[in-house]
């Protein structure tokens, strides 16, 4: 039951999370296609990966292989957005409460606590995941109220958070790696550790949702950046404005 309710929801937050980020981008009706293509592959790789038990190390490759698909999802989109300018001005172009409003299926991370609980998942990833994955879903719900608006005095908050969003992501694959049991960068034993991920349809999440959310907090990044810059020049325009009425 557990499997089948697993199976369920992270399905379904990928394919809503996929055409929410897809139906958003600023892009013509065959660039969201090849978007959507793209993304597609993506999801189907981890699929067939996952059915052929490919995920299951146990010692037979360095850095095990969720490690890797979610390393080549995160170096694939850097390299698009860095030598592709359209690329990078349509990924900047998808409204950030859309992208914010994307973490919050994160607060399924409790189910992490229900694994644990029921032996499938030791050591301190599923406490970490489960404990970091709902704070940040939780607190991404106020935030879509500062993202909705221009550059505020609130922005800050919105900095914090999608810093320590993606810090979870990062941090919780990481101790997923080193607890894996049988890996070769195994440091952290305690019993079965996270191999339940290395299985269907947890799997899912280190090889595609975990890397596709720390992209959209990557995204996010840029435009904060843009919303900071927009706000000194607004504020630079403004004290000209200032400036002038007084020399008049």
């Amino acid at each position: 039951m557990l499997d089948f309710v697993s199976t369920v929801m992270i399905t379904a937050t990928i394919v809503v999370c996929f055409s929410l980020l897809v139906s958003s981008l600023n892009l013509t009706i065959g660039g969201r296609f090849v978007a959507a293509v793209a993304l597609a592959l993506w999801f189907g790789l981890a699929i067939a990966l996952g059915s052929i038990e490919a995920f299951v190390d146990a010692g037979r490759r360095p850095v095990p292989l969720t490690g890797i698909m979610f390393g080549s999802a995160l170096i694939a989109a850097a390299t698009l957005a860095a030598l592709w300018p359209a690329a990078r001005r349509a990924l900047l172009s998808a409204p950030m409460p859309i992208l914010v409003g994307l973490h919050i299926p994160r607060l399924m991370g409790g189910m992490f606590l229900v694994l644990a609980a029921t032996g499938r998942l030791e050591g301190p990833f599923p406490i970490f995941q489960a404990f970091g994955d709902m704070a940040a879903a939780a607190v991404a719900i106020p935030c879509l109220r500062i993202a909705a608006r221009p550059t505020t005095d609130r922005d800050w908050i919105l900095r914090i958070w999608n810093v320590f969003g993606a810090l979870d992501l990062l941090v919780a694959i990481s101790l997923a790696m080193l607890s894996t049991p049988g890996s070769a960068v195994q440091i952290i034993h305690g019993g079965v550790g996270p191999e339940a991920m290395q299985h269907l349809p947890l799997a899912l999440i280190p090889s595609v949702l975990a890397p596709f959310w720390v992209i959209t907090h990557g995204i996010i990044f840029g435009q904060l950046r843009a919303r900071a810059s927009a706000g000194l020049r607004r504020a630079a325009w403004s004290l000209n404005d200032l400036d002038g009425t007084e020399a008049s």
